[in-house]
């Protein structure tokens, strides 16, 4: 009987780990570039007042 690889041997182990640390990441920056906005006034938008 052949003898079993271990874990850390499979690649679809490397790349859920691989998978999971790019999401980390991209997370990561969109949450950060989203906070930057928080810090800025409301804008006031140029639009015609209806009075119907």
């Amino acid at each position: 009987m052949a003898e079993k690889k271990p874990l850390w041997k499979k690649w679809w182990i490397w790349l859920i780990v691989v998978s999971f640390i790019i999401l980390n990441i991209l997370i990561t920056n969109c949450q950060e570039s989203g906070d930057s906005h928080e810090d800025e006034p409301p804008r006031l938008t140029d639009s015609p007042i209806s009075t119907h």
